[in-house]
């Protein structure tokens, strides 16, 4: 089998030294021009994990002491990814309409609306409605993002680009929770940070340069083509999404309810995010260097051993701390190789539509995820978390093994 690739890496951001009269197309961005539209797009990315991180056990725990039950909590969870899945057949429009620029500004705006809303009206019920508008406005991140970090990435050293990217999401996850414990849950100073996280990056995003990133119009087939030609690495954030926003929902709940305080649930959250920092970029080195779509397999069996063995591990001090950096770093892993799986794939219009239908799986993946595991909790106890987690990645291995399946046929007959 094949496991590594032939060619010399590159450094991370920067454009090859080439001559110009070499290549009949110039770079459209200088290496100090790529550097900035990236570092544009990572920041505001790393902004958005940062208040998915902080707002997820915020506003259960909010929920939880009005009452409400589990099943209820993972309802309005997700309903925040359910709103993914009626703005993505517009959104390849949208976002080759405004750029990438102002797709993302838009996206961040009215994200910040959004949260700003939400302390006005503490009502489950009430929250529904702002939470769909939440993941719809969100959505035009991710996809936008996505795309345009693929675009801009050269392919010798794609892995590692698309890790900075996984990298600051992590970190902004990592911050999310342990801001939390450091300010508490009692007040709303939680939602007034999120807006400001959430404003601060419209200007560089606005400013970042975009020259050459062009979304044509697609070929015949749409989503059905693309999916077809690549379903492991665009159905991998529904993997990605459920277990991530299941444990961010449910793990404080998940803690009290076997006896342990919501403090270790937040520092526990806070090192899944940490190990996304700490393993990312080895992680994306590899993805340069063997079998992108073996390495995905192989993380997304891991990540099923490893949530099997969580309750017995969770409150075993220090191996908890190891394991959950572990266990995010692989996590986060899966998405790095999926999203550099799709770079090298697609391009222009059909690179949009994978990253909407990226996207789109994972709303699936956030609305299956939290719901499963508020009702599973519901029924089978705190334990219920782990069923919901691992049935998810149960739905999900088929096709990656199927891909390689199909990879390796032609092959055998040869």
């Amino acid at each position: 089998m094949h496991l590594s690739h032939e060619e010399e890496p590159a450094p991370v951001l920067a454009a090859p030294l080439a001559d110009p009269q070499a290549s009949p197309q110039a770079d459209p961005l200088s290496a100090r021009q790529r550097f900035f539209s990236l570092a544009a797009v990572i920041w505001a990315m790393a902004m958005v994990t940062f208040i998915i991180g902080l707002t997820f056990p915020f506003l259960a725990l909010l929920l939880e002491r009005q009452g409400v039950s589990t099943a209820m909590i993972g309802y309005s969870t997700a309903v925040q990814g359910m709103a993914i899945l009626f703005i993505a057949p517009f959104a390849p429009r949208l976002i080759a309409f405004m750029g990438p620029n102002w797709s993302m500004a838009v996206g961040m705006g009215g994200s910040a609306l959004c949260i700003a809303l939400l302390p006005l009206w503490p009502n489950v019920w009430a929250w529904f409605p702002l939470r769909f508008a939440l993941g719809a406005v969100s959505s035009l991140l991710w996809i936008a993002s996505e795309a345009w970090i693929n675009s801009v990435a050269r392919e010798e050293t794609r892995g590692r680009v698309v890790s900075v990217y996984s990298i600051a999401g992590a970190a902004g996850f990592t911050m999310g929770p342990a801001i939390l414990t450091l300010i508490g849950t009692q007040t709303n100073l939680p939602f007034l940070i999120a807006v400001t996280a959430l404003v601060l990056p419209c200007l560089p995003l606005l400013l970042a340069p975009t020259a050459g990133i062009t979304f044509e119009k697609t070929e015949k087939g749409g989503w059905g083509r693309v999916l077809a030609l690549a379903p492991a690495p665009i159905l991998i954030t529904f993997i990605f999404a459920g277990s991530e926003e299941a444990l961010h929902t449910f793990f404080a709940i998940f803690t009290m309810e076997l006896g342990e305080g919501e403090t270790l649930a937040l520092r526990l959250i806070a090192a899944l995010g940490f190990g996304g920092i700490v393993l990312g970029y080895p992680i994306g080195w590899l993805a340069d260097h063997v079998n992108r779509l073996n390495l995905l397999i192989l993380l997304t069996l891991t990540i099923f051993a490893a949530i099997l063995a969580v309750p017995q591990i969770f409150n075993v001090y220090p191996l908890n701390y190891i394991y959950f950096l572990v266990l995010g770093g692989i996590m986060g892993g899966t998405y790095t190789v999926g999203m550099t799986l799709l770079g090298e794939r697609f391009e222009g219009a059909d690179l949009v539509t994978a990253s909407t239908m990226t996207t789109t799986f994972w709303g699936v993946g956030a609305v299956a995820g939290p719901s499963l595991a508020g009702q599973s909790m519901g029924m089978m106890g705190p334990n219920g978390l782990i069923f919901a987690i691992c049935f998810v990645i149960l739905l999900y291995l088929p096709f990656p093994l199927w891909e390689r399946w199909r990879l390796l046929r032609p092959r055998a007959r040869t």
